[in-house]
């Protein structure tokens, strides 16, 4: 059974503006009756508030998706009917202090597979539990000579076959309310929300001096901004269904360190760890398929990076300017890093990209200083415009044959020593190699018929150039060598 759940509100005026949104409702002399449930026909959770005290006649009727319902502690009256046909209704507890269960209260209640009933009971009505032919499991608050005393009408003959479990034989465990249970819905309290069919969507912070902010497990969704700024947050943790991080959710939360992403997350959005300047991993997870251009752009301390399995892209700057990130695993099934994916990630040594990966595009390396080795996979298809610009320490390449080149690819990547194109290159494109002025040797395969203007432009080193056809054929090369290509001239044909 779930544990007590509870979403209280400061003041009778925040309570009617929920209960209005929610719910039809009137006024008592000791709460709150709620009626009816709006939009029932779509409701997957509920949760009633404090301040309600009795469920009207057929408020819940027919709410054929709803699955879950937290009530208070004050209930003290569920009226006839009041749940008839909720047919993916799962479990239930009912509040303490109930001391009938009316007529056809959880009728038709098809999925109802657990309930709670309090001692405080003395009748179950006609046909209270008619229908529930999935019911297999009562816990009694009392002993079995009380649940033996309890009145039953007729239509609960359910009651009869289903496991009866004494609470007061067991030993009960209490703890203070939200102990050890940090995704409970009293957190709820702490923030901004929305209710939507599919749960709840987190739309702000109502706190701002907490630094540890777990998110209650009614959550499916943060909403785009909503802790935008927030420099105080330091931790987060997210409930495991939780599907959807929006567009600068976090963006900017200066102080945040560590955030705890579940699997159930789907999609993380534009821009929505960026500039989280503390931030020190990123564990994406396995089912994650979308995340956001800059989702975790200028994250300087960002040291760590994995991608989950379900994940085809690295989009525009999604790591861009993350100085400290010395590792990224890739899984195999990433087919495109993105336009300025990981510039300027000045840490970087080495990356593994996976078989699958098709295009790498403009930029997606340039400036990674620390580069020192890359392993191009035999199937990519494209290396875009100045791909692995200003790699200073990168020491070799080879360029599969299956490689359709941009521009400048390579250009001043000054250690530079060797470069090796495949068979089925057609072409090395305007300033490939410029600037690489440690380049010593370089082959050339049989298939490249031109080279474009300045592509060894200030390779002062090269003094080999290894030919894959005849050399007769590199003499049908076009090139020119006032262009800016005077080293590849002069260069030593093998």
């Amino acid at each position: 059974m779930d544990g007590e759940k509870r979403l209280s509100f400061p003041d009778g005026a925040s309570l009617e503006k929920y209960l209005k949104g929610k719910f039809s409702y009137k006024a008592l002399d000791d709460g709150y009756e709620i009626t009816r449930l709006k939009d029932r026909e779509r409701r997957l959770r509920v949760t009633v508030p404090d301040g309600v005290t009795s469920i009207g006649n057929d408020c819940f009727i027919n709410a054929v998706r709803l699955k879950t319902i937290s009530l208070p502690r004050g209930i003290v009256n569920i009226g006839a009917s009041a749940f008839w046909d909720c047919q993916s209704l799962e479990e239930f507890s009912i509040p303490d202090g109930i001391r009938v269960i009316k007529p056809h209260t959880f009728g038709k209640c098809a999925s109802l597979k657990r309930v709670y009933i309090p001692e405080s009971v003395e009748l179950i009505a006609l046909g209270a539990f008619g229908r529930c032919d999935s019911l297999a499991e009562i816990a009694y608050a009392g002993s079995s000579a009380q649940w033996q005393a309890i009145k039953r009408d007729d239509g609960n003959e359910i009651l009869n076959t289903a496991k009866v479990l004494y609470l007061c034989n067991a030993e009960v465990v209490t703890k203070d309310e939200g102990e050890d249970d940090p995704l409970s819905s009293d957190l709820l309290v702490d923030y901004d929300f929305k209710e939507t069919e599919n749960g709840v969507i987190i739309t702000g912070l109502r706190d701002k001096t907490k630094r540890d902010l777990r998110i209650p497990r009614e959550a499916v969704a943060i909403a785009p901004g909503a802790f935008r700024g927030e420099e105080g947050i330091e931790l987060v943790s997210l409930p495991e269904e939780l599907a959807d991080i929006g567009k600068e959710a976090f963006m900017g939360c200066r102080g945040l360190t560590r955030v705890e992403l579940p699997t159930g997350l789907r999609s993380i959005g534009d821009m929505a760890f960026s500039g989280c300047v503390r931030l020190l991993s990123a564990d994406l997870p396995a089912g994650l398929t979308s995340l956001g251009k800059w989702a975790f752009k200028d994250c300087i301390n960002l040291a760590e990076v994995t991608v989950g399995k379900c994940l085809s892209s690295i989009p525009t700057a999604a790591f861009s300017g993350c100085q400290s990130l010395v590792s990224v695993s890739l899984n195999d099934g990433v087919e495109l890093i993105g336009e300025y994916a990981f510039k300027g990630c000045s840490s970087l040594k080495n990356i593994n990209l996976p078989w699958s990966l098709r295009r790498i595009e403009e930029g997606a390396f340039c400036d990674c200083t620390s580069l020192e080795t890359v392993t191009l996979p035999k199937g990519l298809a494209r290396l875009g415009f100045k791909a692995f610009y200003g790699c200073g320490s990168l020491g070799a390449v080879c360029v599969p044959g299956s490689v359709t080149l941009g521009d400048g690819v390579f250009s001043y990547c000054k250690e530079l020593a060797h470069a090796r194109l495949e068979h089925g290159v057609p072409r090395i494109p305007k300033d490939s190699f410029r600037g690489c002025i440690s380049l010593g040797s370089v082959f050339i395969p049989a298939t490249v018929l031109t080279v474009g203007e300045y592509a060894f432009f200030d390779c002062i080193s090269l003094k080999t150039v290894y030919l894959g056809g005849d050399r007769r054929l590199f003499k049908k090369v076009v090139y020119d060598p006032k262009a800016g290509n005077k080293w590849l001239k002069k260069a030593k044909k093998k």
